[in-house]
């Protein structure tokens, strides 16, 4: 049967470039990965159920020349890539990171769903590793080019670590969107755009970025996918106390109204004992889920539900990874107390601050010439300082000292002035 493909021929399916094998038919081709030698990873690929095209490679250009060094390390990369590109997933010869068998799973469940974009809620336990899984499948989609931008949305303490793992571990250098750096990148931005227009790979302050004021422009640019840290912050805690948890909410809502965006959802504690934060939580993923979950999921009535709900969410503990490998890859906890005496003069500051603090906590009434609130922030302060004194003898002599200091102030210029060193963590010695 003559076929439109003939053995030998370089072919281009399912994202990857691919070597026609004898045997092909025209309705049923016999391909081998480019990449790789091994007749075993050939596959067949039914013409009518997938497109399959000509390979295409760009000729080398005058201007890509360089030195034989590194031509020779053009050359070992691609050996490299090539040796660790034959197998199922295209990200791995970029990864700087060996990842563990279970840290697959997320990638190959978000890789099966059959929805128009992926989502996912990743609830392994603490140091299962929860950031390498959802950037496996991050580092995935781009390399299979389903995705040409992404958003971390983290709180604002974490922006820079999820910086440092994406370059050290997967080679993504992402910028940093936080308050302070928002103005800094909107000037380096080329005419007529903005920074989720200039950078393609963004890790936002995910409270910077849900205010009002620039919240609508990253909902009318919003990437292709978008990774939430701390994904429990953004439930619904349904109170008024809860207002800062409902403005992420909303966002994330927003976000998940479009079906084609990525969505992928990293916490530790996806339940917290309430129903209500859960089914908000789930419901950005799909939003039946908001109605469909019931207060208990046992029983066989709910199997139909579970396994929905097991297409979109994955979650395992310590103990369930050491029952999978049959051993423990975790430190294990060792608790001791130990015992040490006080010197004289930290015992004597302690003795002191102990007879302060019974002394303002046996006010019952409001002190003379002042309101009840200042009784309390002196409350207040003795609590603080005998945390310090617990953390150390040197901690409790700086934060006395940066009180004498606040005494000492002889306007509200220098009052403020101390307060600003004191709430930007200043480093002084208590010394001067």
């Amino acid at each position: 049967m003559e076929i439109e493909f003939s053995p030998g021929s370089l072919v281009k399916a399912r994202g990857r470039e691919w070597t026609v094998l004898p045997g092909s038919t025209k309705d049923l081709y016999l391909l081998r990965p480019l990449a790789g030698g091994n007749e075993k990873l050939a596959t067949g690929i039914l013409s009518e159920l997938e497109k399959i095209e000509p390979a295409e490679f760009l000729f080398p250009r005058l201007e890509d020349a360089s030195d034989a060094v590194s031509a020779r390390i053009l050359r070992d990369a691609a050996r490299l890539s090539i040796r660790s590109g034959v197998g199922p997933f295209r990200s791995f010869s970029r990864i700087s990171v060996e990842p563990r068998p279970y840290q697959l799973v997320p990638l190959m469940l978000a890789l099966r769903q059959e929805t128009e974009a992926i989502r996912l809620l990743i609830a392994d336990d603490v140091g299962v590793g929860k950031t390498v899984e959802g950037m496996l499948i991050v580092r995935e989609l781009l390399d299979r080019h389903e995705i040409k931008n992404f958003a971390v949305l983290c709180p604002a303490h974490l922006v820079s670590q999820w910086a440092s793992e994406l370059k050290n571990k997967f080679h993504i250098n992402a910028v940093e969107v936080t308050a302070r750096k928002a103005d800094i990148l909107e000037k380096n931005c080329s005419p007529g755009k903005g920074i989720f227009d200039e950078y393609p790979y963004t890790i936002i302050s995910i409270d910077f970025i849900k205010s009002e004021r620039n919240k609508n422009e990253f909902l009318a640019k919003c990437p292709d996918l978008i990774v939430v840290d701390e994904a429990h912050e953004c439930a619904d805690a349904g109170t008024k106390e809860g207002r800062q948890q409902q403005q992420r909410h909303k966002l994330l809502k927003e976000i998940s109204k479009n079906p084609t965006k990525n969505i992928l959802l990293l916490t530790a504690t996806p339940h917290s004992g309430k129903m209500h934060a859960f089914r908000s939580l789930i419901s950005i993923l799909n939003a039946d889920f908001a109605s469909k979950l019931p207060d208990d999921f046992s029983g066989e009535k709910n199997r139909v539900l579970r396994e929905e709900l097991a297409k979109y969410f994955v979650q395992r503990r310590r103990a369930d990874i050491k029952d999978y490998l049959g051993c423990s890859i975790f430190p294990k906890r060792i608790p001791l107390t130990i015992k040490y005496p006080f010197v004289e003069s930290n015992k004597i500051l302690t003795q002191k601050l102990l007879e302060q603090a019974k002394e303002f906590f046996s006010i019952d009434e409001p002190m003379p010439g002042s309101k009840q609130f200042n009784k309390q922030t002196l409350w207040w302060s003795c609590f603080t300082l005998a945390l310090a004194l617990c953390s150390s003898p040197y901690a409790a002599l700086t934060s006395l000292c940066r009180r004498s200091r606040l005494l000492a102030a002889k306007n509200i210029s220098d009052l403020n002035k101390q307060g600003e060193q004191n709430i930007f963590g200043v480093k002084d010695s208590p010394y001067d």
